[in-house]
This record gives structure tokens, C-alpha cells and sequence, in this order.
């Protein structure tokens, strides 16, 4: 849905920035790094994630695509959700999560607040060797329009496991939507 934002920062709190897009103001909950470069009244450039639930939209963004797609890894692992997500990312940052999967130690993971050792270990189990794609990931805009439609990183990844990559992304969101609905 809301994959990008470019836009004024009128709004910096802790945990969060409001942008101002063509007069709208966007809400977008960010990650240490992000918080780090962004200035009010200047312009700022976000990759996002929108959450989306029955009582809620909340936005996530990011500095890049790579730390988008690392984001939308880490929530695709069972119990893990945006918030303690963008807090892991927040404390580790994307080289040394991706690290600490890599080379299996959970104890790193263990060291950000909130994570306990069950799912650190469950992060590293389900994601090493899911990575490789982090670095110099190419946009993939069938993957982007299904995870807009609400599927999570995991099952838009199972779809589009075994579509072609040589069809346009219309066709291949199609075939993608064909083996979820199987």
C-alpha cells in the first residue's frame, strides 16, 4: 500500500516522525538510525511498512530497502510483531543482526530488551540462511504488492518462490495469489 514516503519532517519524538506528504501528515514509527539523521524542516526520504489491523494503521519506515526487507524477515518470525521488530533493529542495527543470524548466536539477540532467549533462538532457527537477499536487494515489485496486500514476508516469499522471474509483476503477483489460494 504505502511503500514510500518523501516528505518535510515537521514532527520528531522518540520513537516516531510525522512527514508531511502534499499536506498530509504522516505518522511513521522509525528505527534508532533513521531518528538519528532525520531533521525538522527538512526533507527525508523513507522506505515503510504499513501495518495494517482492525482498529489500526501504523507505519514503520526505513532508511533503505535492504533494512525494509530485514524488518519485514524479522516480524515474519511467530511471535515477533512490528513493534519488538523495529526494536531489535533499533538496537543491533541491520549488519549486526544480520551477523548474529548468520553466524548462529542468539545471545546477541538476547542482549536487546524484551527479547528473551526462546526468540532469539527461534529468530536465528527460522531466518539463517533467508538472508542472502539483504545485501544490494533489488526492488521486487511483486513481492512489495503482495505484502501490501496484507500477506506477511514469509507467505509473499513462499508464493513467489516458484513463479518465474522472467513475467512482469502483474503476472507474477497473479501466480503468487494462485499458490496462496491452494
Amino acid at each position: 500500500m504505502i511503500n514510500f514516503l518523501s516528505g518535510e519532517v515537521i514532527l520528531k519524538k522518540d520513537s516516531y516522525l510525522t512527514v508531511l506528504v502534499s499536506g498530509v501528515g504522516f505518522k511513521v514509527n522509525i528505527a534508532a538510525g533513521v531518528f538519528g539523521r532525520a531533521t525538522v524542516g527538512k526533507k527525508i526520504n523513507l522506505y515503510t511498512y504499513l501495518q495494517v489491523r482492525e482498529d489500526n494503521l501504523s507505519l514503520f519506515g526505513f532508511d533503505s530497502e535492504e533494512e525494509l526487507f530485514l524488518f519485514e524477515k524479522i516480524i515474519s518470525v511467530s511471535g515477533i510483531g512490528p513493534k519488538a521488530g523495529l526494536s531489535i533493529l533499533s538496537a543491533l542495527g541491520a549488519k549486526e543482526l544480520k551477523k548474529s543470524i548468520d553466524e548462529s548466536r542468539p545471545e546477541i539477540i538476547v542482549s536487546v530488551p524484551g527479547v528473551g532467549k526462546k526468540t532469539a533462538e527461534r529468530l536465528v532457527l527460522e531466518l539463517s540462511g533467508k538472508l542472502e537477499r539483504i545485501e544490494g536487494r533489488k526492488t521486487d515489485d511483486a513481492y512489495s504488492a503482495l505484502t501490501g496486500l496484507g500477506y506477511s514476508a514469509r507467505e509473499a516469499d513462499a508464493a513467489l518462490k516458484n513463479v518465474s522471474g522472467d513475467l512482469s509483476a502483474e503476472e507474477r503477483v497473479k501466480q503468487a495469489l494462485k499458490a496462496i489460494r491452494q
